[in-house]
């Protein structure tokens, strides 16, 4: 009732709200937070942020930035790019419970000395509860130019990825982001150029199990992750907009449209690559497994193995994600998995950190959608990464997962040609011990026939 009560006060639907033009720092105030993206512990209660720390408002644009000093860090011995977590700052004119809405904004950043953007790590929130917990939309460094998380007091959660190549340059950026219950997509393009049809990101986040308000509606936030190594730097907001849908924009949504959802084009081959030795020492030199040795693996209930000519046929008994988990070992550089599966099932490659619960994992799963492969967070809830290819039912493809610069998932043909590929998603693997797991989802089978990991 509060949120249509403000739509009516404030003549939210059809119309626009924007930041009020007077200088100074009146009507804007922090935002709590509990993301601690790149907090170092060594910070952690050392640092207050105040708003007039680290914003300035002028002449319609909001600068934020770290400013706390070289001598700073070197007093609390901060790795390079740690930090002292995310900063927001939101406005008083602003809906604090938009829940079905659009926002967009300019943003810049400014490194002395130098004349490109190299890691830029602009942060806005929405959605976000009294305890700043909700949604960011980040635009990270080069690994992952536009990244959707979810944020709860437990963790941050990547759900969303796509890359803009254009944004490692000076100058402003244009951003929309829109939210439609729980589609959220965002673009992102130069200023000056004509905006893109398709979305940049685009993730679904299946939170109907939680309970009240929380990821449903909240307030809006600009600012920053704070990087050590970017304590100069200077992240400029101007022309923050917002309107909320109307409940036909709401309906019409599409999640992964055709016509406007993201391509993701620049996913398959534009990651590290494999060397071709690398390739062929894993496509070609594959243990087979036998039913026996999975058999002795840590199970999910809802896991059947038995063996066959081709190798072991796993099936799920609910058609949802099953696994067999091998012992923990110390983390692995590669993992392969041949596999193929018969029509309405699909081979599952996952990892998780030893001592986790099954929540906390991840894993990459060919159809997450028809023509939609994904790297999932624990269930197929939360999108990750999401790349467009073709599977095809009773062929055989390798699925890997291998760590260079970056963490690496990827599907090939048995050639080593990849059919998808992701570039790193976070949340499992980062200890010294690790699992990983082989697995199966649908109603159909998956049959193994071989399996390495080094």
């Amino acid at each position: 009732m509060y949120r249509y009560m403000m739509m009516a006060l404030l003549g939210l639907t059809g119309c626009v709200l924007s930041v009020a033009a007077a200088d100074g720092l009146d009507g804007w105030s922090l935002v709590r937070t509990v993301d601690t993206d790149r907090l170092d512990p060594a910070l952690k209660g050392k640092h207050v942020p105040t708003l007039e720390k680290h914003f300035t408002f002028a002449d319609g644009v909001l600068r934020g930035r770290i400013g706390l000093g070289k001598e700073f860090f070197e007093a609390k011995r901060v790795d390079t790019l740690a930090g002292v977590g995310t900063i927001w700052a939101t406005h008083q004119d602003w809906p604090k419970d938009l829940a079905d809405f659009e926002a967009t904004w300019d943003f810049q950043w400014v490194m002395p000395t130098k004349n490109f953007a190299d890691c830029p790590f602009m942060l806005v929130g929405c959605r976000l509860n009294a305890d700043g917990e909700g949604y960011s939309l980040g635009l990270h460094g080069y690994t992952a130019p536009l990244l959707i998380q979810r944020i709860d007091k437990e963790r941050t959660r990547p759900i969303g990825r796509g890359r803009y190549a254009g944004y490692i340059q000076p100058g402003w950026l244009h951003f929309r982001l829109r939210a439609a219950g729980p589609i959220i997509k965002a673009k992102v393009w130069k200023a000056g150029t004509p905006e893109p049809e398709r979305w940049t990101s685009e993730a679904y986040d299946d939170w109907s199990g939680t309970p009240g308000d929380r990821y449903r509606q909240g307030a809006l936030a600009v600012g920053f992750s704070g990087v050590k190594v970017f304590d100069t730097a200077s992240h400029e907001f101007r022309n923050i907009k917002v309107r909320a849908l109307s409940a036909d924009e709401v309906k019409n949504e599409a999640s992964f449209g055709a016509k406007d959802g993201p391509n993701y084009q620049g996913d398959v081959g534009g990651t590290e690559k494999l060397t071709d030795k690398q390739r062929d020492e894993f496509h070609k030199s594959l243990q087979a497994l036998d039913a026996r040795t999975v058999e002795t693996w840590k199970r999910d209930p809802n896991l059947t193995v038995e063996a066959s000519a081709d190798g072991v046929v796993l099936r799920s008994t609910n058609g949802a994600p099953a696994f067999g988990w091998l012992p923990e070992a110390k983390r692995h550089t590669f993992a392969v998995l041949q596999a193929k599966a018969s029509a309405g099932a699909r081979p599952l490659l996952a990892l998780r950190a030893a001592g986790s619960d099954t929540a906390d994992f991840i894993y990459l799963d060919p159809v997450w959608r028809e023509g939609l492969p994904a790297v999932l967070q624990g269930n197929a809830q939360h999108t990750g990464d999401i790349v467009r290819a073709e599977w095809k039912p009773d062929t055989w493809y390798h699925l890997l997962t291998h760590r260079g610069h970056l963490q690496l998932w990827r599907i090939t043909e048995p050639s080593g040609q990849d059919v998808a590929a992701f570039r790193y998603t976070g949340g499992a693997g980062y200890g010294k011990l690790e699992a990983l797991g082989i697995g199966v989802a649908g109603k159909g089978a998956v049959t193994v026939k071989g399996f390495g990991a080094k």
